[in-house]
């Protein structure tokens, strides 16, 4: 049986600036990200892929190849300029309480151009973001499972007591110290609070996890206990995972698939060992062989 995608993205384009026929058009092609007619920023430039149940997909490029842009305006952060989402999701993996799914206006409609609400069922129940910068994704003053409790709040939670329960557990499967559940992230290392986001973005079993260059700026060996986290969990929740990441490292370690960005435009995708075994552009060369 073939599996239906869990997303679909389709000609997703994402202009800082006035924007003119030249930018907007999916089939001009110019040199950098800077359009030569209107001088826009090109953040992403038509980009296409679909996200299968249990996949992990990476996106790898340099700085300003348009990848974090992308994960945001799927998460709902940034609007495209145009371009469409769309989300399936058919109960086959855990469930919250309660929760039967896409709310009908969602189902087999652009996501980007749905009413609010739904956008923010979505955003509380079908994804978890973990961002690059603990700022982005946690309160640094309000305590580790302040933070957890809160997401699980804005998914109308009800019961307080069932709630930080749950907040413990998580903290305890991210290798978080339970009896400092109660104490805010400010206080934590990077490693640590990079968990305490990933215990915060699962909280309510979403059916697609965005990581956003979670391993930046972290330590070595801090970084290679947050990867081996994420590993267990993807293999545990079964949850889809879209990798964000410039490392080739995490790329190889997490990813199923991979998709290669420039200049905000896909310029290769295809099964990860392929590309990094046998890449086909000369970008993705240069790439993998900066990594040797």
């Amino acid at each position: 049986m073939i599996k239906k995608p869990v997303l679909k993205a389709r000609h997703i384009t994402k202009i800082f600036g006035k924007g003119c026929p030249t930018c907007l058009d999916d089939d001009s092609s110019f040199e950098g990200n800077i359009c030569p007619d209107c001088n826009s920023v090109v953040g992403c430039k038509n980009i296409s892929f679909d996200l299968y149940p249990n996949e992990v997909l990476g996106i790898v490029g340099e700085s300003g190849s348009g990848k974090s842009t992308l994960v945001r305006m799927l998460y709902l952060d940034i609007e495209p300029t145009k371009g469409e989402m769309f989300l399936e999701f058919d109960g086959d993996g855990a469930e919250p309480e309660g929760y039967s799914g896409l709310p009908p206006q969602a189902v087999g409609c652009d996501i980007f151009g749905a009413r609010s609400f739904v956008k923010r069922h979505i955003k509380n129940f079908f994804f978890g973001m973990v961002y690059q910068s603990a700022q982005l994704g946690l309160k640094l003053d309000v305590t580790a499972g302040g933070n957890i409790v809160e997401r699980m709040l804005m998914a109308n939670g009800r019961d307080i007591k069932k709630m930080r329960a749950r907040a413990s557990y998580l903290l305890g499967k991210t290798e978080i110290p339970v009896e400092r559940m109660d104490e805010p992230p400010k206080n934590f290392s990077g490693g640590m609070q990079q968990r305490v986001q990933i215990a915060k973005a699962i909280s309510n079993e979403p059916a697609i996890l965005l990581l956003d260059e979670v391993t930046t700026g972290l330590d070595v060996s801090v970084q290679a206990k947050v990867l081996d986290l994420i590993r267990k969990l993807q293999n545990e929740i079964k949850v889809s995972m879209l990798v964000v990441s410039h490392d080739l490292g995490v790329i190889r370690l997490l990813t199923n698939r991979t998709i290669v960005m420039k200049d905000g435009r896909i310029i290769e995708s295809g099964l990860t060992d392929q590309i990094l075994e046998d890449p086909q552009e000369e970008y993705t060369q240069i790439l993998v062989n900066s990594a040797l």
